[in-house]
């Protein structure tokens, strides 16, 4: 018997008729059958949409137009009505064309090996079906049709769906087959393609095929002709509105939304918070339905073409408008008109809350109807403006609308209510679903379970969420929900679907019309709005809403809509009505006067009581107006603001013809600009007084005064005015001023100014007896003003109280400006143009200094005077030119005035947004960039023959890349980990070095030093523990000390945590990166785990190492977005495919987890010329396979170390504007890195083309080359030799140098010849040594690699069993955290446990003496300029605070100079005052002699004791008159980087130490540089005295 239909609602907006419970020929002919009787019957009014399912029908409809019984009652009569005489209608029969196999069919012979059918065979039964169409969803005209035979029907989804394939691809999976109508995402396995256009949006109906039709797939070999979706065309403007100048992340055309078209498969798109949309049309006079601007996250700038009236509702993105004319944007506020002119920029910071905003314009946007609405459904490439998103230059009209009322709005529902983007909290009411559609009538209500399911849970929103949907993950630890996939049937707004991952699902504006997943609830149509604008990390819980209170709230919620009041909305009401003085008021008279005009401000200010502060309309600097608000608060002045019509050369004398709107604006950013600066001083603006003929103008009334009165307004301040003026908060009277009746004398006439002092006195003392009088005003710019006001106060004072008349509350404001700091530093920080434009955390303003005088002496000077590293470098005599200073100088000043652009990482980095906010923005640029790349460090691109010396070129790297690689596509900043500790062996705070890394608009990627001290010593977790929590203060407190009320916890910190390799023991799980990851987790921080590249690890390997890492996110309660592959260099095996294949090895991990796609980030040196061509490799491998997350580190074009970036972006979708960026960039960049020329190396040919070597660099090969005295072009071979003998395959420091060490020891061994593995491996195992340190042996020992241990390495581990026990023996004391001072700030403590011993002593001792060179970070060209010759006129900033970063000091060098006696005199200026600085004969020379002493010990003298490794003496342990005794330290070298413990050897022991003839290294000086060989300790006979004829001693032993 087959049953009736039931119905199941679907929210309040959709009634499901379901007529069985099986994909079934008979049912879908009933539903069919139903849906055509519904089709012409009569529609109730509200009845929207009918669209069939596989056995249901849905009916949409309008809950405020008709009642869901209304409609059900309709659909029973209907249905249930006599049949129709008529015979049923023969289905159409559709042929359509396919080009099956080939290019067309790129999944053929995969369908044909799973079906184990031949592909002829294939194409064969495919097309020899006969198929139904039940019905069409997924995309516009896309059919589900039905008939599949077996064994087609066994193929199953893609695992890995495709991003992208062509209209007309024919698929099948999971039993079905389709046509995909439009270029779209899809997960079916692709046969062939179709010539045929089965869908054409032009068209009504714009689908080829609809329910009921028969589909037969002809075979066909025809040509198919490639069009795209998307057809440009020129769109007239009626009305022009705007030119979009910067689209943001993705900015569309939106109305309510497309009806009608559902069963077309065409989705309704709209607005995706249609709530904000109507209240914006509301506000601007339109019809709720008018299309208009939803921008996503901000980002967006426009150009207006023509004046306009337009409002702001949704998200609050700080919109700014720029207008010619005005020196400062004026802010635009949500939900209220604002009137826009020809030119004005209208500017979207990125969103503080929310998600989306929407503009509106008075008439809508004028885009063509399509299928019935404007609106842009970009999945499906139609409508809008030219069906998709707005990209730059594109210009849009607007209809012609009358110019609306200036009102607001009274409800804020985002920012108000128990749901808020504030609070980051949203509550969702959710209405029962439909149930089970396998689920019969009798089973009882099954729409009960599944929103029970919902209840009492916690959510988090997921970054992966867009128009289509959001999804949900559980913010609690609980049971995972149940999801899984159901029959297909039509589904609503607001449905809540869960597939099998259990993640909710809630559709949004462009969801598909069909769904095949369980439904748990549908979010009411009141409450809908909210998801639109939830946001990557908000929380949301759900509450169970019925059928009937989901109406109600759905009409309280339209009715509020229209609820609006005159513009402005304050909190207050400022009553501009003049109130006269009364009782005690009486006694009381202010006396004010003009000040900032270029008179004796300072003079007037020892009489007035109120001061009217000139600001920039008539007149003023705004130094000069800075001073005069100094003068004011030292005066105890109050201060009103007097503005004026925008009229300098005549003063403000002038009545000016000043549109309204224009006049009001210019006021509006004068007594801003006014109040801004007194802000600085810790005091505020606290009334208006016009200036000239604008006073005048205001007294008489009109549109022009009613515009001041406005500004008055909005900025919430009293009008002092002459009491005659309607508008006067306060009265004024005039002391000097001639009267003719209540009216002033005009200037021009006689007798109009009274120049008499004791006549001006006797006038004042009569208007203030006046009691609508409040003021007494003595103008400033009279000749006498200051004896006028000196005897107007005599006079006052005998009858009166003088004292200020406006007493009002400061208005509040963030606490970032009420902050009051020293007046001298204010006017330091106010009265330079530079400082005044900088806002954010990297452009720092300066602060008043203490010690000048001494941070000149100690740290500026020696440097100018004796050089950088005087006689030291590859090429000590080479110095940058004067053309390359001068240039870095200019460039220096030019990137401090430029002001990055803000991104989504701003935001979270300020703590004004999430993380998982940025990582979306993120994924929707590298989404439309196809992949992105990172800036490499300074040291990366410029190889040293010593050690890093670019930490004082980082800073000025970092603005270049916030300036212009941000501007390329760029995603992050990498500064190097060597740059730290390297930079701290020089001179420089790392703490500094690491602070002035961090970029404003993008990520800062570096290396956190996290594991080892050395070879031989681990930090402990405690230590590391705390040195991580260390680095997050200092990286938190530099982008969120301004912040205090962030509510984002994770800390903008994201380190490459790679030198703890890949090692993981499966027996005791222990993995010194997993280790460290976690701890970098607790702190906070955001590593990105490295799994370093080496041909020699498995992918299984790799496979767990990426589910480790997943795995430790979420024990964090994290997701983890970003991981990292890198290769230390350049090798055979490091190919485009092995880089794609490592990358999808992790892609599929996170896929099986049922996490968004990882952002993989790629790290490659290059030493061939290749790595930028494999890089581009990789990016178009990943784009062929729809994956578009790929971010690989780049350096400037031609920089020899890295990916040319030029050569590498040409495989990425950039704009010609982000190429021309990227050319400015690069050109910056080399002539940054042209200071360093003294230390490039770059000219070595020692690392082959072809090397398999992973490791090291090529500086510190060649450096320790020489050294030995060993040929640089072999060290390669030995190398590769160490490797295959002893294969500690980590590929990173301190294991890649190992291997170097291991290749010398190999090469400097005359036992072993020739230099080949077999030669080695006879020498290791006939008992042979080789001379290597102590930390090498520990390496070995550990063997922390995933390559099993060879033989060889334990056998030499065995020959040298005293030197390994040695070494272990050598273990320091490590300083933990309880050894440091409680005063230490975070920098020191980072520097302190982070580098240890030397961090100590840096911080203690050379840093705090002020001995560092860390003033000079921000000055490269003045730190690697040639001894004594800088320029005068030269131009720095200075870092003048250890303890804070953002303190600058700006410096200009004026001159050298000799006293009488001899000595050199350097002079400074700068904002504050001058300096000299003396510097005598011996200062000038000390650092160039260097720690010399240095010569070789005489060979067969057994009593000269010579050096066997190179290396700086750091200290003897022995002094003169010790008698040495067998293996207790001698002295401690540094070489490569690593300390080297040096112990007396038996051979010498018993003699006595005559003297020590090399210089250790002092807090000043270096030590002596040493090389095999050298002299290191004078010897004399000790008891008993040894022969002069012994042989020479044996070798010293070494640890580290």
């Amino acid at each position: 018997m087959t049953p009736s239909p039931w119905f199941c609602y679907s929210g309040e907006t959709g009634l499901l008729v379901r007529f069985g419970i099986d994909i079934d020929l008979a049912v879908s002919k009933r539903v069919l059958s139903g849906l055509a009787k519904l089709d012409k019957a009569q529609r109730p009014r509200g009845v929207s949409e009918l669209l069939p399912g596989y056995a249901s029908l849905m009916i949409h409809y309008d809950p405020l137009k008709v009642k869901c019984s209304q409609v059900e009652s309709w659909c029973r009569q209907t249905m249930d009505g006599e049949d129709s005489e008529e015979e049923e209608e023969e289905p159409r029969q559709i042929s359509i064309p396919v080009n099956y196999g080939g290019e067309h069919g790129p999944d053929m012979d995969e369908v044909a090996r799973l079906t184990g059918l031949s592909t002829s065979e294939v194409a064969r039964m495919h097309s020899d079906g006969k198929y139904r169409v039940y019905f069409l969803g997924f995309l516009g005209g896309f059919p589900y049709l039905g008939g599949l035979k077996a064994p087609l029907t066994s193929v199953p989804r893609l695992v890995t769906p495709r991003q992208k394939l062509p209209k007309g691809t024919v698929g099948i999976a999971g039993g079905q087959t389709g046509v995909y109508t439009v270029s779209s995402p899809g997960g079916w396995h692709c046969l062939g393609r179709t010539p045929m256009r089965l869908f054409d949006p032009s068209q009504d109906p714009p689908a080829v095929l609809r329910a009921g039709d028969l589909v037969k797939f002809v075979p066909t070999s025809d040509a198919i002709q490639e069009e795209d979706d998307i057809v440009e065309s020129a769109q007239e403007l009626q009305t022009p509105w705007v030119e979009i100048v910067t689209p943001g992340p993705m900015t569309t055309v939106q109305d309510l939304g497309r009806y009608g078209y559902f069963r077309h498969g065409v989705s309704r798109a709209g607005a995706a918070d249609d709530l904000s949309l109507r209240m914006g049309n509301t506000l601007v006079g339109n019809d709720e339905s008018a299309a208009g601007l939803e921008v996503m996250m901000g980002g967006l700038k426009m150009r207006c073409l023509a004046p306009c009236a337009i409002a702001l509702c949704g998200a609050d993105c700080a919109a700014k408008l720029k207008r010619k004319g005005l020196p400062k944007k004026m802010d635009v506020r949500v939900n209220e008109v604002t009137l826009l002119q020809a030119e004005d920029e209208l500017e979207l910071g990125f969103a503080k809350d929310g998600m989306r905003t929407y503009i509106c314009v008075a008439g809508g946007v004028d885009v063509p109807v399509v299928l019935g609405s404007r609106c842009t459904d970009a999945r499906g490439a139609l409508g809008g403006f030219n069906g998709r998103i707005l990209r730059k230059g594109d210009r849009l009209g607007r209809f012609h609308a009358d110019v609306p009322a200036l009102v607001c709005s009274v409800k804020d529902p985002l920012r108000s209510g128990a749901s808020s983007a504030a609070g980051r909290n949203w509550k969702l009411r959710v209405a029962s679903g439909p149930g089970d559609p396998k689920s019969l009538p009798q089973d009882g209500d099954l729409a009960a379970k599944p929103i029970q399911s919902l209840l009492q849970r916690k959510f988090n929103v997921l970054p992966r969420s867009d128009r289509m949907a959001v999804i949900l993950t559980l913010a609690d630890c609980g049971e995972k929900l149940v999801g899984g996939q159901q029959m297909s049937e039509a589904c609503v707004s607001g449905t809540i679907q869960l597939p099998p991952d259990g993640n909710p699902v809630i559709m949004l504006a462009e969801h598909q019309t069909t769904g095949g997943y369980k439904v748990a609830g549908v979010v009411i149509r009141a409450d809908l709005w909210q998801v639109g604008q939830m946001r990557p990390g908000d929380n949301v819980t759900f509450q169970h809403c019925s059928q009937e209170d989901a109406v109600t709230a759905l009409q309280e919620l339209r009715a509020s809509i229209q609820e609006t009041q005159p513009k402005p909305a304050f909190s207050r009401s400022l009553q501009f009505k003049l109130a006269p003085r009364s009782q005690d008021g009486l006694k009381t008279i202010d006396l004010n006067a003009d000040a900032g005009e270029g008179y004796d401000d300072a003079g007037l200010l020892r009489y007035v009581t109120s001061v009217n502060i000139a600001c920039g309309g008539h007149v003023g600097s705004p130094e000069m107006t800075a001073k005069t608000v100094a003068l004011a608060v030292e005066a105890g002045a109050c201060i009103g603001a007097h503005p004026s019509f925008v009229d300098r050369e005549g003063f403000g004398r002038r009545a000016l013809d000043t549109p309204p709107a224009e006049l009001r604006d210019q006021v509006l950013w004068q007594v801003r600009s006014l109040d801004g600066l007194c802000r600085a001083f810790g005091t505020r603006v606290q009334y208006i007084k016009p200036h000239g003929a604008l006073y005048h103008t205001v007294l008489s009334g009109g549109d022009q005064g009613q515009a001041v009165v406005e500004a008055a307004e909005i900025l919430q301040l009293p009008l002092l005015l002459m009491p005659k003026s309607p508008w006067a908060s306060y009265g004024e009277g005039f002391a000097e001023r001639a009267y003719d009746g209540d009216s002033l004398r005009p200037r021009d006439k006689p007798g109009a100014v009274i120049h008499d002092p004791s006549e001006a006195a006797q006038q004042a003392l009569a208007l203030a007896r006046r009691p609508n009088l409040h003021s007494i005003c003595v103008h400033g710019d009279s000749p006498n003003a200051v004896s006028v006001a000196q005897a107007v106060r005599a006079v006052l004072d005998t009858e009166f109280k003088v004292a200020p008349c406006v007493v009002r509350a400061a208005t509040s404001a963030p606490a970032t400006e009420n902050v009051s700091i020293g007046q001298s530093a204010a006017l330091q920080l106010l009265t330079t143009a530079e400082n005044r434009s900088k806002k954010f955390s990297t452009k720092t303003t300066e602060t008043a200094v203490g010690n000048i005088q001494n941070l000149l002496e100690e740290q500026v000077a020696p440097a100018v005077v004796n050089g950088y590293r005087p006689g030291e470098g590859v090429e000590p005599g080479v110095f940058p030119t004067e053309r390359m200073c001068k240039a870095v100088e200019s460039l220096a000043e030019s990137l401090s005035s430029l002001q990055p652009d803000a991104t989504a990482y701003t935001e979270f980095a300020q703590g004004r947004s999430t993380y998982d906010a940025y990582i979306a923005s993120l994924r929707a640029q590298l989404t439309r960039q196809g992949g992105g790349w990172v800036t490499v460090a300074p040291r990366d691109t410029c190889q040293q023959g010593n050690d890093s010396e670019s930490a004082a070129i980082s800073h000025l790297s970092r603005l270049n890349a916030e300036v212009w690689a941000a501007k390329a596509g760029c995603v992050g900043y990498e500064t190097g980990g060597a740059q730290y500790q390297a930079g701290m062996i020089r001179g420089f705070d790392p703490a500094a070095i690491l602070t002035l890394g961090l970029p404003y608009n993008m990520p800062a990627h570096s290396l956190q030093r996290s594991q080892y001290v050395n070879g031989l010593t681990e930090l402990t977790p405690d230590i590391r523990q705390a040195l991580f929590d260390s680095t997050a203060e200092i990286v938190k407190t530099h982008y969120r000390a301004d912040n205090g009320g962030s509510t984002e916890s994770i800390v903008p910190w994201h380190p490459y945590n790679f030198h703890a390799g890949n090692f993981f023991d499966p027996s005791s799980g222990y993995s010194p990166q997993d280790e460290t990851n976690a701890e970098l987790l607790k702190a906070g921080c955001c590593p990105m785990p490295v799994w370093v590249f080496s041909a020699k690890f498995s992918m299984e390997a790799l496979t767990d190492w990426t589910r480790r890492q997943i795995e430790l996110f979420e024990k964090a309660g994290r997701r983890l977005h970003c991981v990292r592959l890198k290769n230390p260099g350049q090798g055979r095996d490091w190919t485009a495919a092995a880089v794609w294949r490592h990358a999808k090895t992790m892609i599929e991990v996170f896929q099986a987890k049922s996490l968004d796609p990882p952002i993989v980030y790629v790290h490659n040196h290059d030493f061939n010329g290749m790595g930028a061509h494999i890089a581009a490799n990789v990016f178009s491998l990943a784009q062929a396979e729809g994956f578009n997350y790929m971010v690989i580190d780049a350096g400037y074009r031609k920089n020899g170390t890295h990916n040319d970036n030029t050569v590498m972006v040409e495989a990425l979708k950039l704009t010609t504007e982000q190429r021309d960026a990227l050319l400015e960039y690069n050109h910056n960049q080399q002539q940054i890195e042209k200071l360093l020329c003294r230390f490039d190396s770059r000219n070595s040919q020692m690392t082959p083309w072809d090397s398999d070597w992973a490791g090291g660099t090529e500086g510190s090969d060649i450096r320790i080359a020489k050294e030995f005295a060993l040929d640089v072009r072999k060290i390669n071979a030995a190398k590769e030799v160490a490797s295959e003998v002893f294969p500690l395959e980590r590929a990173v420091t301190p294991f890649s140098e190992y291997k170097l060490r291991l290749g010398i020891g190999i090469m400097i061994e005359d036992g072993i010849k020739p230099k080949t593995p077999e030669a080695v491996r006879a020498w290791v195992n006939g008992g042979g040594k080789l001379k290597v340190g102590g930390d090498v042996l520990v390496g070995l020992k550990r063997w922390e690699t995933l390559v099993p241990k060879t033989p060889d390495v334990d056998k030499l581990l065995s020959n040298m069993k005293e030197e390994l026990e040695t070494a272990l023996a050598q273990k320091s004391k490590l300083i933990k955290p309880d050894d440091l001072p409680a005063s230490f700030t975070a920098a020191q403590r980072y520097t302190a446990l982070g580098y240890q011993s030397k961090g100590l002593e840096f911080v203690t001792k050379r840093q705090a003496m002020g001995k560092d060179l860390s003033a000079l970070l921000l000055a490269p060209h003045v730190l690697h300029r040639e001894p004594k010759m800088l320029p005068s006129g030269t131009k720095f900033d200075l870092l003048s605070n250890p303890r804070d970063y953002k303190q600058r000091l700006s410096v200009t060098f004026d001159g050298f100079d000799m006293t009488p006696g001899g000595d050199l005199t350097l002079s400074f200026s700068h904002s504050t005052g001058s300096n000299r600085v003396i510097m005598s004969p011996q200062s000038t020379s000390e650092a160039g002699s260097g720690a010399s002493g240095v010569r070789k010990a005489q060979q067969g003298n057994a009593f000269e004791f010579a050096c066997e490794v190179p290396g700086e003496l750091v200290s003897y342990a022995v002094k003169v008159g010790d008698t040495l005794v067998e293996g207790e330290p001698l002295c401690t070298l540094e070489s490569m980087k690593m300390e080297i413990v040096i112990s007396v050897p038996a051979e010498v022991a018993g003699r006595v130490v005559k003297s020590l003839p090399v210089q250790p290294r002092t807090k000043t000086t270096q030590g002596g540089k040493l090389s095999p060989g050298d002299l290191l300790l004078e010897l004399s006979p000790g008891h008993p005295a040894p022969s002069p004829e012994l042989p020479p001693p044996k070798r010293a032993r070494m640890s580290r």
